[in-house]
C-alpha cells in the first residue's frame, strides 16, 4: 500500500465518513488479506462535516508508517516518512507521534515554510480550527503524489486520482489539456490528469482550502548561489563527505535494504558509498541476460561484494503487468518506459516492506539536465532550444504531434507548452542561462522520479531518495551548473573513491569504463565488439534496436502489439479519436509496425485510450460500504484561537 491521506470534507451530515471509507475499500485498504496480514496501518479520525485517514504499508521504523495526531485544537495528519532535523527533537525518542507534535507546533509557530527543513518522502494535511481550513502538503519534490478535487463546498484528497474522482460522485469529464499532456511531453505539466477536475498538486506546495476557498501556495523552490567561483576539489570533498552522511542516515533501518542497479553512475555511486559504510543492499537487475544494465549491473555488484539478482524483462503476461501499471499510475506517463518498472513492481511485491535505494535523483543534482553551451546561445527563444525539444517535449517531433492532434487541440496545447517553458525561463531565480535550462527541466513533472519511482514502487517497498534530502539540495544550489555539467564532478568521485567499480564498463558510455585506463579501455571496446556481433547473431533484432533504453521501448511496443493488447486503438470507436485524427493515427501505427522505434506517440495513445476505457467501467460514488467498517476518532474541539494573518497564495 502506497502511503497516503484521505480526505473528505462534505457538508452533508455523515458523508465525509461513507466516502472516506469507500475510498479506503477502493484503494484495498479494507481488504480482508490486508487485514489478516495486518499489511496496512489505517489512522482514521473525523471531525464536524469532514473525515480523513493516513495509511501506509507496515512500517520500515519509527519515522514511517501512517499517523492522526491532535493537540486538542488542531489536527495533523501525515505518511510516509519524516526525517526530522536533529535540533527539533532535543534527544527525544523518535516516534510517529513525536514527529506529528513537533511538526504541527512548528507549523502554528512558524507556517508552512518549516516544511522545506523536513527530509524523506511525505504528505500530510493540517487543519488549522481556528480558521475551520485545511491544508494539504507534499515534500519538497513530491515524491508522494496528491490529488485533489476542490469544490466551494465540497473537498476530496487522494493518493490516486482515479479514487478522487470516484469519491467526488460526478460523472467522468475527461481533460483535453491532460490528454494533450501525455500525448506531447509524455507526463503531465502543472496541475493536469485525464480527469477534468482533478488536479495533482505540484512539489513544494501547500493546497489550502475552506468553504468558499481554495488556493496553492509554493513553500519550497531550487535556488542558484549567486557565486560562481567554487572550488572544482572543494566541490568534490564536500560532496562525498555529504553523500556519506546522507547514505549513512539513510540506511539506518532494520528493514532489508535493496538497491535497483544499472550500469549507469547513479546507482553506481550508492552502491559505493553503501560498500565503504559497510551496509551492502542486495541488488536487482531489470532486462535481459545480454542487456548492458544486467551484465554491467552483475558486475559493479561483483565488485562491491553484494549478492545481486537478475529479474527477467519477460513476454509472459506483459499486456497484463502494462495494463496494471497504467491503471496504478492512472495514466499519468507513456506505458513505453514502464515495462522494466511493471517488473520491478512485481519483484517487490516479494520483498514487501524493504527499503529501496532510488538514485535517479542523484543525476539530476549532478548535472544532467544542464545542456551544452551552445544549446543556450543568446537569441535562441527557450522554447525553440534542443535541450527544450529533447527534453521537454519528450512525445516526438512538434510537427508529428501537432499533425496527430486535431488542429484546435494542436494549436493550444503547443501555444501552452511554448508559453510555460519561456515563461518558466524567464522566471527562473538565477542569471545564468545554463542555470535557467537547468531550472526549467527540473521543475517540469519527470516520470522517473514522480511516477515511475513512486507510484509504481511504493506499494511494496519504501522508496528512499538520498539526493533529495536539504544537505544535497544544498550542495546543488552552491555548486555552479556548468561545474556539474554531465555529472562530470560525479565521474572523478567514483574514480577516486571507489577505483574498483570505475573499472567496471558503463551504459549509454559505448560499453566503456570509468577508469581512464588506456589498456582497460580498449579491452573493454574490443570485448564489446564480440559481445555486440554475438548476441546479433542470436537476437538478430538488436542489430536495429540495441540492447539500451530505447530498445527497450521497440520490445515492448512489439511484444505487446503481437498479443493483440493494443488493438483497441486501431478500432473505429477509439475513444483518443475524440482529440487526434484518424488517418493521422492509422499513419503512425504502421509506421511503428515496420519501425518500432518510432512507437513514442502510439504507445502514448494506448496509454490514454486503456486508462479512458478503465474509468469509462468504473461507477462514480460508492455502494455498500458501510463507515463503520473504519474506526474513526473523534478530533475536534470548539474554536478558541485567533486567527493568523494569510499568506499569500494562487486561487485553485
Amino acid at each position: 500500500m502506497s502511503p497516503g491521506v484521505v480526505l473528505v470534507c462534505d457538508p452533508r451530515a455523515g458523508q465525509a465518513r461513507v466516502f472516506v471509507a469507500g475510498m479506503l475499500d477502493a484503494l484495498g485498504v479494507l481488504s480482508p488479506e490486508n487485514r489478516e496480514a495486518g499489511a496496512v496501518q489505517t489512522q482514521a479520525c473525523a471531525g464536524v462535516n469532514w473525515a480523513a485517514a493516513a495509511v501506509a504499508m507496515k512500517p520500515a521504523g519509527p519515522i514511517s508508517g501512517a499517523c492522526a495526531y491532535t493537540d486538542g485544537r488542531d489536527v495533523l495528519l501525515w505518511a510516509g516518512e519524516m526525517l526530522l532535523p536533529a535540533e527539533w527533537i532535543h534527544g527525544r525518542a523518535h516516534s510517529r507521534e513525536v514527529i506529528a507534535e513537533v511538526v504541527l507546533r512548528r507549523l502554528q509557530s512558524q507556517g508552512f515554510d518549516i516544511l522545506e527543513n523536513i527530509d524523506g518522502a511525505f504528505c500530510g494535511a493540517w487543519y488549522e480550527q481556528s480558521r475551520r481550513q485545511w491544508n494539504m502538503f507534499n515534500d519538497k519534490l513530491g515524491l508522494i503524489p496528491v490529488f485533489y478535487a476542490a469544490r466551494a463546498d465540497r473537498l476530496v484528497i487522494g493518493p490516486t486520482a482515479r479514487v478522487v474522482w470516484q469519491a467526488t460522485g460526478e460523472a467522468l469529464t475527461l481533460s483535453d489539456a491532460g490528454f494533450c499532456d501525455l500525448l506531447r511531453c509524455e507526463n503531465m505539466t502543472d496541475e493536469h490528469t485525464l480527469i477534468e477536475g482533478v488536479n495533482w498538486l505540484k512539489s513544494g506546495h501547500v493546497l489550502r482550502w475552506s468553504p468558499g476557498h481554495c488556493g496553492t501556495q509554493r513553500y519550497w523552490d531550487f535556488r542558484f548561489a549567486d557565486a560562481q567561483d567554487c572550488d572544482r576539489e572543494q566541490a568534490i570533498q564536500q560532496y562525498t563527505s555529504i553523500l556519506r552522511d546522507t547514505i549513512r542516515r539513510h540506511t539506518d533501518c532494520e528493514a532489508p535494504l535493496l538497491l535497483g542497479i544499472s550500469g549507469g553512475l547513479d546507482s553506481r555511486m550508492l552502491l559505493g558509498m553503501c560498500a565503504e559504510i559497510g551496509r551492502l543492499p542486495s541488488c536487482f537487475t531489470v532486462g535481459w541476460p545480454f542487456s548492458d544494465d544486467v551484465r554491467y549491473g552483475r558486475s559493479l555488484a561483483r565488485a562491491a561484494g553484494a549478492v545481486h539478482e537478475w529479474v527477467p524483462l519477460d513476454e509472459k503476461d506483459l499486456s497484463e503487468r502494462l495494463n496494471q501499471a497504467i491503471i496504478g499510475t492512472d495514466g499519468l506517463h507513456n506505458v513505453a518506459h514502464m515495462a522494466p518498472a511493471a517488473m520491478m513492481r512485481t519483484h517487490l511485491a516479494g520483498h514487501s516492506g524493504s527499503v529501496l535505494l532510488e538514485g535517479y535523483m542523484q543525476g539530476v543534482v549532478g548535472g544532467a539536465y544542464v545542456p551544452v553551451d551552445e544549446d543556450v546561445s543568446e537569441g535562441v527563444v527557450p522554447h525553440q532550444s534542443p535541450w527544450a525539444r529533447y527534453r521537454l517535449h519528450a512525445g516526438g517531433d512538434a510537427a508529428i504531434i501537432n499533425d496527430l492532434l486535431l488542429p484546435t487541440f494542436a494549436k493550444e496545447s503547443y501555444n501552452r507548452w511554448q508559453e510555460r517553458i519561456d515563461t518558466t525561463w524567464r522566471l527562473a531565480p538565477t542569471e545564468d542561462p545554463l542555470g535557467k535550462a537547468e531550472y526549467v527541466a527540473a521543475t517540469s513533472r519527470s516520470g522517473r522520479i514522480d511516477v515511475l519511482g513512486t507510484a509504481m514502487l511504493r506499494d511494496n517497498a519504501w522508496v528512499r531518495c538520498p539526493a533529495c534530502d536539504n544537505a544535497m539540495l544544498t550542495w546543488r544550489e552552491q555548486t555552479p551548473p556548468r561545474l556539474r555539467r554531465g555529472k562530470l564532478l560525479f565521474m572523478e568521485v567514483i574514480r577516486r573513491q571507489f577505483p574498483r567499480l570505475a573499472r567496471v564498463q558503463r551504459t549509454a558510455y559505448s560499453g566503456l569504463p570509468i577508469s581512464e585506463s588506456r589498456w582497460l579501455r580498449e579491452y573493454c571496446w574490443q570485448k564489446e565488439k564480440i559481445h555486440h556481433w554475438w548476441t546479433g547473431l542470436r537476437h538478430p533484432w538488436t542489430r536495429k534496436w540495441g540492447t539500451g533504453g530505447n530498445a527497450g521501448r521497440a520490445w515492448t511496443f512489439a511484444t505487446w502489439r503481437a498479443t493483440g493488447g493494443l488493438d483497441v486503438l486501431t478500432t473505429t470507436n477509439a475513444r483518443v479519436l475524440n482529440w487526434v485524427r484518424r488517418d493521422r493515427l492509422m499513419e503512425l501505427w504502421e509506421q511503428a509496425v515496420r519501425d518500432p522505434l518510432e512507437c513514442g506517440p502510439v504507445m502514448a495513445l494506448a496509454t490514454a485510450e486503456i486508462m479512458i476505457r478503465h474509468l469509462e467501467r468504473i461507477r462514480p460514488g460508492f455502494r455498500g460500504i458501510s463507515p463503520g467498517e473504519v474506526q474513526f476518532v473523534t478530533m475536534e474541539a470548539p474554536i478558541s484561537r485567533e486567527p493568523r494573518p494569510e499568506p499569500a497564495e494562487t486561487a485553485c
